[in-house]
């Protein structure tokens, strides 16, 4: 996500992110550049314990609604008309196909929108859904998934360009510190591209 955001923001300078779900995150912290206006996205219950660690700040604003709840849209409409870059960080796993495109197509309401998110193929899917039940861990059911983003983008409009998919650890340095078999893992995952970030721009 840093690498799209610092990429957007050298464009964009004054442009406007968007962190959806952003939890507990530093994202804003690692990559302003003094000049963006940033939004942190996520449910007041959450934004309430994110205050106690990072505070709202001028430039770093709360909204505190769910991602369906689009009256989010307007008050970033309402803040700038810049271009916006919307991020969505290991979340849209949790919501259906049909949720997250109608979501995608809201979008388009906002200045010269674009947006970064993360996504496991089908086959990623079944194999995380497995790993879950062996773990008993169940209660955060995953539905979505992309194989193909050209194939996603045409779902949502003929105006959704696919401005990149990219294999989601080809970013990653190779680090040599990682034990071997958390290496080999990465490797595999890209190499059966059963996870993957995806660049859209949304019109």
């Amino acid at each position: 996500m840093d690498h799209y955001l610092r990429n957007f923001l050298s464009d964009h300078p004054d442009g406007v992110i968007v962190n959806v779900g952003c939890g507990l995150e530093t994202t804003y912290h690692r990559n302003d550049n003094g000049k963006a206006l940033w939004f942190e996205l996520d449910l007041p219950e959450v934004l309430q314990l994110r205050s106690r660690y990072f505070p709202e700040e001028e430039r770093d604003r709360y909204l505190p609604y769910s991602m369906l709840d689009y009256t989010w849209i307007n008050a970033v409409k309402a803040a700038s008309q810049k271009p916006v870059m919307v991020i969505a960080s290991g979340l849209f796993y949790y919501f259906h196909e049909e949720q997250i495109i109608d979501f995608i197509r809201r979008l388009a309401g906002l200045a010269h929108a674009q947006l970064v998110f993360d996504a496991v193929s089908s086959a990623g899917i079944r194999g995380t859904k497995h790993y879950m039940k062996r773990m008993d861990r169940q209660d955060a059911e995953m539905f979505f998934s992309v194989d193909s983003a050209q194939v996603f983008a045409a779902k949502i409009s003929s105006a959704t360009k696919v401005i990149e998919e990219r294999k989601f650890y080809s970013l990653t340095d190779g680090n040599s510190q990682l034990h071997f078999v958390t290496r080999f893992k990465m490797f595999l995952s890209d190499l059966m591209n059963m996870v993957k970030i995806i660049h859209l721009k949304i019109e």
